[in-house]
């Protein structure tokens, strides 16, 4: 670890890390009821944000660059107050050899396929097929590896 990283598990969360994981500044990873699983050989760069309400899976070898933020869950908003009606939550798998670019963002549901590029500021709402180049808000393919 080269800065201060800040790890939270509350309400019966999991954070499992694996081998040779680095991490940048100011990274905040919180599993708040699910497990948050990161594998061997992946780096975390400054300021990324990680948050669990569900599961969140990340490979080995995957690049995650400057502030990115990955989310499993959204706010519901059917209903009045929003701050008190819940979240709608679904799993993200982030398969091996992914980068991420600086500020890309990962939502609920999402699949990223193996060997995958998300482009910098790209906002993913749906899964990426593998060795495939996304950009965009909300992110599209243009181009394959």
């Amino acid at each position: 670890m080269s800065g201060p990283v800040n790890l939270a598990c509350t309400d019966d969360g999991i954070i499992k890390i694996g081998k040779n994981v680095s991490f940048g500044y100011n990274v905040r990873i919180v599993a708040q009821f699910g497990e948050i699983y990161i594998g061997d050989d992946t780096h975390i760069g400054d300021g990324t944000l990680i948050v669990a309400k569900d599961n969140i899976y990340i490979g080995n070898n995957v690049l995650i660059a400057e502030y990115v933020v990955i989310r499993d869950q959204d706010h519901n908003i059917d209903s009045d107050p929003i701050n008190s009606s819940g979240f709608k939550t679904a799993p993200i798998h982030i398969e091996n050899n992914v980068w991420l670019a600086a500020k890309s963002t990962v939502l609920r549901g999402v699949h990223v396929g193996e060997g995958a590029v998300v482009a910098a500021h790209a906002l993913v709402n749906k899964s990426v097929l593998s060795r495939s180049i996304v950009a965009g808000v909300p992110a599209k393919q243009v181009a394959m590896r």
